[in-house]
C-alpha cells in the first residue's frame, strides 16, 4: 500500500461504518447492509463544587493589610536595590587614586633658597651708539 491517501481512505471508511472497505473511483456507494459498529461512550459526570464559606469581597477585606505590607515591602526592598547598584557603581566607576612618585618620608621641610642674581639693578649698554639726528631723515 503507497502513502498516496490509501490508509485515510480506509480509516475514514472504518469510522464511517462500511464493512467493505474503500469504495474504488468511479464506482456507485453499495447500501450498507446489516449491522455496522458504532461507538459509543458514557457521560460523564462530575461532582458539584460546593459553595465557599466566605465571599470573596470577605476574603479580600480581611487579607487587605497583607498584600498592601507586602506590596510595601516589594517598594522597599525596590529603593534599597538602587541604592546599593549607585553605590557600587560609584565605586568601581572612581577615577583611580595617585600614588605619590616619591614618599613623604623624602622630603625636605627646611630648604635654605636658593643663590640668584640681582635681577634689580641695570646693566649698563655696552655698545654706545651715535647721537641721533633727524635733519637727515627731512626731505629736500
Amino acid at each position: 500500500m503507497t502513502f498516496n491517501g490509501h490508509p485515510r481512505r480506509h480509516r475514514r471508511a472504518a469510522e464511517a461504518g462500511s464493512a467493505r472497505g474503500v469504495p474504488r473511483p468511479g464506482t456507485r456507494p453499495q447500501p450498507a447492509t446489516g449491522t455496522a459498529p458504532t461507538l459509543t461512550t458514557s457521560t460523564v459526570e462530575l461532582e458539584r463544587p460546593t459553595k465557599p464559606d466566605e465571599t470573596s469581597a470577605g476574603f479580600l477585606t480581611r487579607y487587605d493589610w497583607l498584600v498592601r505590607l507586602a506590596n510595601f515591602g516589594e517598594l522597599l526592598l525596590a529603593c534599597l536595590t538602587l541604592i546599593f547598584i549607585r553605590n557600587q557603581s560609584a565605586k568601581t566607576n572612581a577615577p583611580p587614586v595617585e600614588v605619590e612618585e616619591f614618599p613623604h618620608s623624602l622630603e625636605i621641610e627646611n630648604r635654605t633658597p636658593m643663590k640668584r642674581e640681582n635681577f634689580t639693578t641695570k646693566k649698563e649698554i655696552t655698545k654706545k651708539h651715535a647721537s641721533f639726528n633727524s635733519e637727515g631723515l627731512k626731505r629736500r
